[in-house]
């Protein structure tokens, strides 16, 4: 796989490159492991909010691969944020649905008030940040979650298996045929 990018600053500044917000859904999600693995994450999102939450807040938008194919009909507000314009530009052509507000926001500074949502999806985000960051980011969160809020979050093992280190040779492998 790619390597990592840790540290809230420099994946800011990172996804702020337009040419990175262009070719983000390409590089990462048009390979056949890469479609799998965003089908898994939808699927698994959209079951989560199976209970329809009423005010939804998605953080680290990007180009709103995810957000195009949550199914929330009903849901009164549902924001998503990103940090990068770029990002946030492609979002807007992809995610069709009215119901969707698109705003630029920082996720470590989240602003909106304590309690404004019932529900916080955010995939992709959290692995690239520091222990501390994360820390904060949490807190943040929890401080914009209601009481008995859900939380929606994809986390990475450190210590993957077998079949996971095989995936991430197999995609080294393809990534210098391409």
């Amino acid at each position: 796989m790619p390597k990592l990018i840790k540290g809230a600053d420099l994946i800011r500044d990172r996804y702020r490159e337009q040419g990175i917000a262009n070719q983000y859904e390409s590089n990462r999600f048009n390979t056949l492991l890469g479609r799998l693995i965003h089908l898994q994450e939808v699927e698994a999102i959209n079951e989560a909010l199976s209970f329809r939450p009423s005010n939804l807040l998605e953080v680290a938008v990007g180009p709103g691969r995810i957000s195009k194919d949550i199914k929330l009909n009903t849901t009164p507000n549902i924001i998503g944020m990103d940090s990068s314009f770029p990002m946030l530009k492609i979002a807007k052509q992809n995610v069709q649905d009215e119901i969707w507000s698109l705003i630029c926001g920082d996720a470590m500074n989240l602003p909106f008030h304590d309690g404004s949502f019932d529900t916080l999806v955010t995939f992709h985000c959290v692995r690239h940040l520091t222990a501390p960051e994360r820390t904060r980011i949490f807190r943040e969160f929890s401080r914009v979650l209601r009481e008995n809020g859900i939380l929606v979050i994809d986390a990475m093992n450190a210590n993957r298996g077998v079949i996971a280190r095989g995936l991430d040779r197999m995609y080294r492998l393809a990534e210098r045929w391409q």
